[in-house]
């Protein structure tokens, strides 16, 4: 009886968890655009080494690291 009453209560809560909220519910809005993508953008080599490029005000910057981590000029 115990089981019951619990699967009955589970099958209320998911069916109002998974309802469409109200046109009056916030919803998202866009804040600013940019025309370059400023996420960090990173490349293993195959000889081990990787390739970090982001964009910074002064452009695209690109910093190479050995298989260690180590910054190679």
């Amino acid at each position: 009886m115990i089981m019951v009453g619990l699967s009955i209560l589970v099958f209320n809560n998911y069916k109002d968890a998974k309802a469409v909220p109200s046109d009056s519910w916030a919803r998202e809005i866009e804040l600013a655009t940019t025309p370059v993508q400023s996420d960090i953008l990173s490349k293993r080599r195959a000889n081990g080494d990787y390739d970090f490029s982001y964009f910074t005000a002064d452009g695209l910057e690109s910093r190479d690291y050995s298989n260690s981590l180590e910054l190679v000029d």
